[in-house]
């Protein structure tokens, strides 16, 4: 089932800002004990499995009854890399063009196997599974607020932030969050429809009677950020802030200025070319629709793009 909590503009893409409350999230959910229509096993050899658990350790789901489980009786086998999709493919996805918002991947799991040798693995794709990025790294993290990336023990309350390593044993429930920013990974833009999860699995030629990885109460979707002033640092030189009204943007440089600035509509169209040669710049979009707009920056021999939403 799809829920939407609300909808609210949002500017640029923000990495460094920390808000003082949860963020509403778009998103599809999977609780496994009733059918759903995001997570999808492609192949039919794969050890995952939905259902309920009857293992050494995994004898139980997170929420119910049912989970997604590396085989729900039996130990993971050896050399295998059995993996499931979820996927976040909502109807109004389309219209805004190459990803304003944060994508966030919340979810509760287990693991039980060999260290280092035995992993598992979450990766990202945009582009229909010809790029896939890795969701436990560090890159393309978003960071409106710590908890935004974090991994919480819960039987200790012990919170890890950012990366966790999915191998050996994870001593209870985790509850973890990982949140990404698509439109940084969007480059060069291209057209966005929907975004495939993977969760796989992988183990060696050892054979160690473990359970593997459970995974329950999954939820995907975009992060929609509710904030009236926004700051931006781009490589700690360019700052792109935003101030209410959703149409008023300031582009300053700590370091040398701006010598040419662009902005282009979603058809490529040049609306607007300014050479300011000073280290700030103050852009008015009240005269522009409503839309995805994006920014083409040059500072000497560097250049800065990105994109942003006006709302009129």
């Amino acid at each position: 089932m799809k829920t939407i909590f609300c909808f609210l503009f949002v500017t640029f893409i923000i990495t460094n800002v920390k808000a003082q409350y949860p963020l509403p999230v778009d998103s599809v959910n999977a609780y496994f004990d009733t059918p759903d229509t995001i997570v999808f096993i492609p192949d039919s050899t794969s050890i995952w499995q939905i259902g309920k658990p009857n293992k050494t350790i995994f004898n139980s789901s997170f929420n119910s009854n049912n989970s997604i489980v590396t085989d729900t009786i039996n130990s993971y086998p050896i050399n295998d890399s059995s993996y499931f999709y979820a996927i976040y493919h909502p109807q109004w996805l389309w219209e805004y063009l190459g990803w304003v918002f944060p994508f966030q991947i919340d979810f509760y799991h287990r693991f039980n196997s060999d260290s280092i040798n035995d992993f598992g693995l979450i990766q990202l794709s945009i582009d229909g599974g010809n790029t896939w990025f890795n969701c436990l790294s560090q890159e393309y993290k978003s960071w409106y607020y710590p908890s935004m990336n974090s991994h919480e023990i819960l039987n200790t309350g012990v919170i890890q932030y950012d990366s966790i390593a999915i191998t050996g044993t994870s001593n209870g429930w985790i509850h973890s969050i990982i949140t990404k920013e698509i439109a940084e990974m969007n480059q060069p833009m291209i057209f966005i429809d929907s975004v495939i999860v993977k969760f796989s699995f992988h183990s060696d030629n050892l054979q160690t009677n473990k359970d593997g990885w459970q995974i329950d109460n999954l939820h995907i979707g975009q992060v929609l950020i509710p904030v009236s002033v926004m700051t931006k640092n781009i490589n700690k030189k360019l700052i792109i802030q935003t101030f209410e009204p959703l149409n008023q943007f300031v582009f300053k440089m700590s370091d040398g200025l701006i010598n040419q600035i662009k902005i282009f509509d979603t058809y490529g169209n040049l609306i607007l070319i300014d050479s300011p040669h000073k280290n700030d710049f103050n852009l008015n979009m009240n005269a522009f629709p409503s839309g995805i707009y994006f920014y083409y920056i040059t500072n000497g021999l560097e250049v800065y793009k990105g994109k942003f939403a006006v709302s009129n």
